[in-house]
């Protein structure tokens, strides 16, 4: 078909800055591209991965914070066991010397015995809220890491946190994924 008037103006087209979308490794590593030149993308789809050693440190680190925390459980419930042993070891003192005192007899040392007990028992208190602090810190030392994870590899903390095959999903990553954000076509590779 004849184009009649045809006019030439020099000069090039640039995309509007919004239009390209670079995509960077946040940690060092092997990287494997699932994509080449001028591939169609969609949003979603995964352009590289990497296989990281120091994410690899950083779920290993997330471990032990997990660790910590069991840890925090089991010295938390120590305390408290310790704690109602007291408890029950002092109502047993007191029941017996209640019914010595029925009997019209006095026992001077379960008195310094039972009083010894008593004030035991602030120790154990003390005890309890120190190993419920060590909880706390250990939980917030864990979801620390769990958001460091998260700012990793692109997922929220509850995405990581998801059981994936009994374990949680950040447990099993092995090699990070960097996913297309939007839909377009690879300029470079």
């Amino acid at each position: 078909r004849t184009v009649a008037p045809t006019r030439r103006i020099p000069g090039s087209f640039e995309l509007l800055p919004e239009a390209r979308h670079e995509y960077r490794a946040l940690l060092p590593g092997r990287a494997t591209l699932h994509v080449r030149q001028f591939d169609a993308v969609s949003a979603g789809d995964i352009l590289l991965s990497i296989d990281s050693p120091e994410w690899r440190q950083r779920q290993h680190e997330a471990v032990e914070a997990e660790g910590e925390i069991v840890m925090a459980e089991a010295a938390l419930a120590v305390a408290q066991a310790q704690r109602n042993e007291a408890a029950t070891a002092l109502d047993t003192l007191d029941a017996r010397i209640a019914r010595l005192a029925d009997a019209g007899a006095r026992r001077a040392d379960l008195e310094s015995e039972a009083a010894a007990a008593r004030g035991g028992l602030p120790r154990f208190d003390a005890q309890i809220r120190a190993a419920e602090a060590a909880l706390k810190e250990a939980k917030e030392h864990f979801a620390s890491r769990l958001r460091g994870l998260a700012s990793l590899s692109g997922l929220s903390p509850e995405e990581l946190a998801a059981p994936k095959d009994g374990e949680p999903l950040w447990r099993t990553i092995g090699a990070l994924e960097i996913r297309a954000k939007r839909a377009g076509a690879v300029e470079t590779a």
